[in-house]
Protein backbone atom coordinates (compact mmCIF):
# COMPACT_ATOMS: atom_id res chain seq x y z
CA UNK A 1 0.00 0.00 0.00
CA UNK A 2 2.92 2.34 0.88
CA UNK A 3 4.17 1.44 -2.58
CA UNK A 4 1.34 2.18 -4.19
CA UNK A 5 1.04 5.97 -2.49
CA UNK A 6 4.52 6.57 -3.48
CA UNK A 7 3.82 5.79 -6.88
CA UNK A 8 0.43 7.82 -7.51
CA UNK A 9 2.55 11.09 -5.70
CA UNK A 10 4.91 10.62 -8.22
CA UNK A 11 2.28 10.61 -11.14
CA UNK A 12 0.60 13.61 -9.70
CA UNK A 13 3.89 15.14 -9.11
CA UNK A 14 5.07 14.88 -12.65
CA UNK A 15 1.31 15.85 -14.12
CA UNK A 16 1.17 18.97 -12.30
CA UNK A 17 5.14 19.83 -14.06
CA UNK A 18 4.13 19.03 -17.30
CA UNK A 19 1.34 21.04 -16.94
CA UNK A 20 2.74 23.98 -15.45
CA UNK A 21 5.66 24.08 -18.04
CA UNK A 22 6.20 27.15 -20.00
CA UNK A 23 6.21 25.18 -23.69
CA UNK A 24 3.55 23.06 -23.27
CA UNK A 25 3.11 20.54 -26.20
CA UNK A 26 1.74 21.83 -29.46
CA UNK A 27 -1.72 21.83 -29.99
CA UNK A 28 -2.85 20.15 -33.21
CA UNK A 29 -4.82 22.85 -34.11
CA UNK A 30 -6.88 23.85 -37.33
CA UNK A 31 -4.71 25.66 -40.24
CA UNK A 32 -7.14 25.93 -43.10
CA UNK A 33 -9.21 28.79 -44.29
CA UNK A 34 -11.75 29.64 -41.85
CA UNK A 35 -15.01 32.22 -42.45
CA UNK A 36 -13.73 35.43 -41.10
CA UNK A 37 -10.65 35.23 -43.41
CA UNK A 38 -12.80 34.82 -46.32
CA UNK A 39 -15.03 38.03 -45.67
CA UNK A 40 -11.94 39.74 -45.11
CA UNK A 41 -10.64 38.74 -48.35
CA UNK A 42 -13.43 39.79 -50.11
CA UNK A 43 -12.99 43.01 -48.50
CA UNK A 44 -9.45 43.30 -49.55
CA UNK A 45 -10.86 41.70 -53.32
CA UNK A 46 -13.62 44.80 -53.68
CA UNK A 47 -11.53 47.10 -52.54
CA UNK A 48 -8.86 46.52 -54.87
CA UNK A 49 -10.87 45.64 -57.63
CA UNK A 50 -12.86 48.77 -57.64
CA UNK A 51 -9.00 51.07 -57.04
CA UNK A 52 -8.11 49.31 -59.97
CA UNK A 53 -10.88 49.63 -61.81
CA UNK A 54 -13.41 51.96 -61.32
CA UNK A 55 -14.91 51.17 -64.98
CA UNK A 56 -16.36 47.82 -63.64
CA UNK A 57 -18.86 49.84 -62.20
CA UNK A 58 -22.35 48.19 -62.72
CA UNK A 59 -20.72 45.52 -64.61
CA UNK A 60 -22.63 42.13 -63.68
CA UNK A 61 -19.12 39.39 -62.69
CA UNK A 62 -19.57 35.59 -62.83
CA UNK A 63 -17.49 33.37 -60.10
CA UNK A 64 -17.58 29.60 -59.93
CA UNK A 65 -15.86 26.91 -58.22
CA UNK A 66 -15.72 25.41 -62.05
CA UNK A 67 -12.91 28.17 -62.59
CA UNK A 68 -10.49 27.70 -59.02
CA UNK A 69 -8.02 24.96 -59.02
CA UNK A 70 -6.93 23.25 -55.26
CA UNK A 71 -3.50 22.80 -55.20
CA UNK A 72 -3.05 23.12 -51.46
CA UNK A 73 -2.11 21.00 -48.93
CA UNK A 74 -6.03 20.96 -47.61
CA UNK A 75 -9.12 19.20 -49.05
CA UNK A 76 -11.07 22.12 -49.72
CA UNK A 77 -14.25 22.22 -50.77
CA UNK A 78 -14.43 24.79 -53.75
CA UNK A 79 -18.09 25.38 -53.68
CA UNK A 80 -18.02 26.44 -50.05
CA UNK A 81 -15.24 29.03 -50.31
CA UNK A 82 -16.08 30.29 -53.87
CA UNK A 83 -20.01 30.83 -52.64
CA UNK A 84 -18.83 32.71 -49.87
CA UNK A 85 -16.45 34.59 -51.41
CA UNK A 86 -19.44 35.17 -54.01
CA UNK A 87 -21.54 36.23 -51.25
CA UNK A 88 -19.03 38.69 -49.34
CA UNK A 89 -18.02 40.34 -52.47
CA UNK A 90 -21.83 41.11 -53.25
CA UNK A 91 -22.24 42.29 -49.81
CA UNK A 92 -19.36 44.38 -50.20
CA UNK A 93 -19.55 45.50 -53.47
CA UNK A 94 -22.82 47.59 -52.30
CA UNK A 95 -24.58 47.47 -55.60
CA UNK A 96 -21.56 48.79 -57.40
CA UNK A 97 -20.85 45.48 -59.12
CA UNK A 98 -23.37 42.53 -60.28
CA UNK A 99 -22.68 39.05 -59.48
CA UNK A 100 -23.67 36.10 -61.51
CA UNK A 101 -24.71 33.09 -59.90
CA UNK A 102 -23.54 30.13 -62.33
CA UNK A 103 -25.53 27.64 -60.68
CA UNK A 104 -28.74 29.49 -61.68
CA UNK A 105 -27.70 31.41 -64.96
CA UNK A 106 -29.84 29.05 -66.79
CA UNK A 107 -33.09 28.88 -64.83
CA UNK A 108 -34.26 32.47 -65.86
CA UNK A 109 -36.21 32.85 -68.98
CA UNK A 110 -33.90 36.18 -69.90
CA UNK A 111 -30.44 34.97 -69.29
CA UNK A 112 -28.11 37.50 -68.16
CA UNK A 113 -24.79 37.56 -69.53
CA UNK A 114 -21.86 38.41 -67.71
CA UNK A 115 -19.22 40.71 -68.80
CA UNK A 116 -16.38 39.13 -66.75
CA UNK A 117 -15.41 35.84 -65.16
CA UNK A 118 -13.25 35.68 -62.28
CA UNK A 119 -10.88 32.44 -62.28
CA UNK A 120 -7.95 31.13 -59.35
CA UNK A 121 -6.24 29.10 -57.28
CA UNK A 122 -5.64 28.02 -54.09
CA UNK A 123 -2.21 26.83 -52.89
CA UNK A 124 -0.63 26.34 -49.61
CA UNK A 125 2.55 24.60 -47.90
CA UNK A 126 2.72 23.26 -44.53
CA UNK A 127 5.75 23.53 -42.26
CA UNK A 128 6.71 22.00 -39.33
CA UNK A 129 9.51 23.21 -36.86
CA UNK A 130 11.16 19.84 -36.12
CA UNK A 131 12.60 21.32 -32.51
CA UNK A 132 8.83 22.15 -31.44
CA UNK A 133 6.59 19.96 -33.59
CA UNK A 134 4.85 23.80 -33.94
CA UNK A 135 2.73 23.28 -37.11
CA UNK A 136 2.34 26.11 -39.72
CA UNK A 137 0.09 27.06 -42.94
CA UNK A 138 0.76 29.11 -45.78
CA UNK A 139 -2.18 30.08 -48.08
CA UNK A 140 -2.49 31.67 -50.99
CA UNK A 141 -5.81 32.13 -53.17
CA UNK A 142 -4.44 33.78 -56.48
CA UNK A 143 -7.51 35.70 -58.31
CA UNK A 144 -7.96 36.41 -61.50
CA UNK A 145 -10.62 38.85 -63.29
CA UNK A 146 -11.03 37.98 -67.39
CA UNK A 147 -12.77 39.80 -70.60
CA UNK A 148 -15.42 37.05 -71.92
CA UNK A 149 -15.65 38.54 -75.04
CA UNK A 150 -11.69 39.17 -75.31
CA UNK A 151 -10.38 36.68 -72.68
CA UNK A 152 -7.82 39.34 -71.88
CA UNK A 153 -6.68 39.84 -68.12
CA UNK A 154 -8.14 42.61 -66.77
CA UNK A 155 -6.87 42.78 -62.86
CA UNK A 156 -5.54 39.69 -60.67
CA UNK A 157 -4.37 39.58 -57.20
CA UNK A 158 -3.42 37.34 -54.67
CA UNK A 159 -4.24 37.06 -50.88
CA UNK A 160 -2.18 35.37 -48.32
CA UNK A 161 -3.43 33.31 -45.07
CA UNK A 162 -0.78 32.67 -43.01
CA UNK A 163 -1.58 30.60 -39.86
CA UNK A 164 0.47 29.36 -36.86
CA UNK A 165 -0.72 26.23 -34.20
CA UNK A 166 -2.16 28.97 -32.42
CA UNK A 167 -3.02 32.19 -33.46
CA UNK A 168 -5.69 33.38 -36.10
CA UNK A 169 -4.69 34.23 -39.64
CA UNK A 170 -3.38 37.01 -40.87
CA UNK A 171 -4.33 38.48 -44.29
CA UNK A 172 -2.45 39.96 -46.68
CA UNK A 173 -1.59 41.29 -50.08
Amino acid sequence: MKRFSVFLFVIVLQACIINSSPNPPPKNENLGIDPEAIVEIANKMIESLLDAMPELEGKRLIIDAKYFVNESSSIVNKNLIVDKIRIELHKAARGKLFFISAEHRDKTETPLSAHYRFSGKISSMDLIDSKTGARRRYTQIAVELFDLVTSMLIWQDIYELDRAKTGMPEVYR
